[in-house]
């Protein structure tokens, strides 16, 4: 596993061609109802996460 991981930190595997459909982290109970239903072709879901800066930000707030 750390070697897999290694190669994917590097760049010498490219994994986008599986991935079919991507999805904002606020979008995430849409994304795992379209795999689990196989819908529109999908292989592979990506799931983007919320920046750091804003997440970071965003805590900053709420804690004030």
């Amino acid at each position: 596993m750390r070697r897999l991981m290694s190669v994917i930190a590097s760049g010498r595997a490219d994994l986008k061609p599986p991935v079919t459909h991507r999805f904002k982290l606020d979008d995430i109970v849409n994304a795992y109802e379209l795999f689990a239903n196989q819908r529109d072709g999908v292989l592979k879901v990506a799931i983007t996460p919320q920046a750091r800066g804003l997440w970071e930000r965003d805590t900053i707030k709420s804690m004030a």
